[in-house]
């Protein structure tokens, strides 16, 4: 009877098609895979070492005679698979996290220091100084030049433009990490047109869905792309200009920016 190849010890000792089949342990030389000895424990942590220079993993007296080749061929074997296995599951998700181009920038505005974030061909962050949200800095990849970014660069001359009174709305690609019900909100906030508002308890509504305004200030408040995504936008009932995570006065900012010139002008007098 032939045993599966690269089957753990265990596994081949208490299989059940195997009871009535004797194990027999011989007192002969003991079994060695290398010639170096150490003990199993420290074989185990030591995965540079090629498995078949591993010695002293299997215990003396420790043989049996089920089939012509022995069980140390396949408990030999069965360390290729083991440590294969344990590098995939412990390293895994590290190649996808290395591969992605995240980066940050830090531009100069009349609101302060922007942070803005990229992760590959994408916007995904937009952060003031002291954001209430803003992620660990570990995240948001190495710091560079905005203009040595195609992107970033983009982005800086975007948002430039929308500061000086010179741009209405964005022309960038964008990626939000977040759940569902996030980014139900956040897909609204794209579709307040710029120089309007919309109170959080009117987004409930346009949602329908049962989220209650509570839960849309919530999401409104965690958006990772301030202005671009124009939160700034969402208000209180009566006009109120309710918390903001980049701060009230900064909110206060973009909305007289907004503001059409006949308002502006109203205010005036």
């Amino acid at each position: 009877m032939h045993l599966t190849q690269r089957a753990g010890m265990a596994d081949v000792l208490d299989r059940r098609h195997l009871r009535g089949h004797r194990i027999t342990a011989i007192s002969a030389t003991p079994l060695q895979v290398g010639q170096r000895t150490r003990a199993p424990h420290k074989q185990l942590r030591d995965r540079s070492q090629p498995p078949r220079n591993r010695s002293g993993l299997f215990p003396r007296l420790l043989t049996h005679g089920i089939d012509e080749l022995g069980i140390g061929h396949y408990l030999e074997h069965m360390f290729d698979y083991v440590i294969t296995h344990h590098q995939i599951s412990r390293q895994g998700l590290m190649p996808r996290l290395q591969d992605m181009n995240t980066r940050h920038a830090v531009i100069q505005s009349p609101l302060g220091e922007l942070t803005v974030v990229a992760e590959d061909d994408a916007l995904t962050g937009l952060y003031f100084q002291h954001h209430w949200y803003r992620p660990a800095h570990d995240t948001l990849g190495p710091k560079v030049d905005a203009e040595s970014d195609e992107l970033l660069a983009e982005a800086q001359a975007q948002l430039t433009d929308y500061l000086a009174g010179d741009r209405t709305d964005f022309d960038l690609p964008i990626t939000l990490h977040g759940d569902e019900a996030k980014h139900r909100v956040w897909r609204l906030l794209t579709t307040i047109p710029y120089g309007e508002t919309e109170t959080y308890g009117e987004l409930a509504a346009t949602l329908g869905d049962g989220t209650t305004a509570q839960e849309v200030g919530q999401a409104v408040g965690r958006n990772p792309l301030s202005i671009v995504v124009p939160c700034h936008r969402v208000v209180g009932k009566n006009g109120q200009l309710t918390g903001y995570a980049g701060g009230v006065k900064r909110k206060q900012f973009l909305l007289e920016l907004e503001e059409p010139s006949e308002v502006k002008a109203a205010r005036l007098f």
